[in-house]
């Protein structure tokens, strides 16, 4: 594309035209020269203050130069840096942001493509393959879990209607009796020795 433009004695020059960008690219070019200014702002006010620092202290003029210099000068260096870095890439992202995005979009189409070819002639078939030759056994093993879950339903009603109290209080008469035996045979053998019966030793 050219741009006709008109010049001085009436000659005519074709200058090429620029392509328009996206409005997304041109707001990342407009970042880049709001960083760049904010930069530059911030570099001016670090040297203003170190500046008014320097000649309303009451120092020396040595100790005034170094407050000039890590007060004001290596600050707005930093700031101006900051700010032109940012500028050049935000410029570089906005040139290549067009490009990048109709790439990132034929790339998106041709997976999309690939996808729709793998889905219809690959995965819905199979699908459709495995579906009919495993429903029988898909029923059967529907059919059976649903007799086991019938099963279970009815021996947890058969449970409920057993009365619990009885089987509670000889579990825990069980467990009693067993945690007691040790003290239980203890007892008993003690007994048996302070029984008449049991001998007894004399003294020598």
């Amino acid at each position: 594309m050219v741009k006709i433009e008109e010049c001085y004695f009436g000659v005519r020059s074709l200058v090429p035209e620029k392509p328009k960008r996206s409005e997304a690219a041109e707001s990342v070019g407009r970042w880049g020269n709001s960083g760049y200014r904010i930069g530059r702002l911030v570099a001016s006010l670090c040297l203003i203050i170190a500046s008014l620092h320097t000649l309303l202290s009451a120092e020396q003029i040595a100790h005034r130069l170094l407050s000039l210099i890590f007060i004001g000068a290596l600050p707005a260096l930093v700031a101006y840096l900051l700010g032109y870095l940012s500028y050049r890439v935000l410029r570089a992202v906005s040139a290549i942001y067009d490009p990048a995005a109709r790439v990132l979009g034929r790339i998106r189409a041709v997976i999309a493509r690939v996808t729709a070819m793998v889905r219809d002639g690959y995965l819905r078939p199979g699908l459709a393959v495995a579906r009919q030759h495993f429903a029988p056994f898909v029923m059967k093993v529907s059919r059976r879990g649903a007799a086991l879950l019938r099963d279970g339903r009815a021996a947890l009603v058969r449970a409920r209607a057993v009365p619990l109290r009885p089987l509670i209080m000889h579990g825990w008469r069980t467990v009693f009796r067993v945690v007691t035996l040790p003290v239980r045979r203890l007892a008993g053998l003690l007994l048996r020795l302070q029984s008449p019966a049991a001998p007894v030793r004399r003294p020598a």
